[in-house]
């Protein structure tokens, strides 16, 4: 047996976990999110901080990834799409505040027998 004399001083060597030895399940990581979600992140952030240089800025560049992106298998681009457009409606309603205060102040008139 090859033991180091040193290492009798410290004691048995502690188990490793099985979930540290165990095989990947996949190569793909546990948790993936598309960079344009990243950046659609950082953009609302941005608007939080009212910051808005800088969230129309990273609209852009979502701009351009939503439109070189390829079409999905149905020929859409529905989940990229609406992400923009969340975050240009976003941006242009704290461009336009009195926009949004008028509109909850006078909601439109519903009329059931039309």
């Amino acid at each position: 047996m090859d033991t180091l004399p040193e290492a009798a001083a410290f004691g048995p060597v502690p188990r490793r976990p099985a979930w540290l030895s165990a095989p990947p399940v996949s190569a793909a990581p546990a948790f993936s999110q598309r960079l344009l979600d990243k950046i659609a992140f950082a953009c609302h952030g941005a608007c939080e901080s009212n910051d808005l240089a800088v969230a129309e800025q990273l609209v852009q560049i979502m701009e351009r990834m939503v439109l070189r992106a390829p079409l999905q298998a149905d020929g859409t681009r529905r989940g990229a799409m609406e992400t923009l457009v969340a975050a240009h409606e976003r941006l242009w309603l704290l461009r336009h505040p009195q926009s949004l205060d008028a509109a909850v102040a006078a909601p439109p008139a519903i009329n059931p027998g039309d």
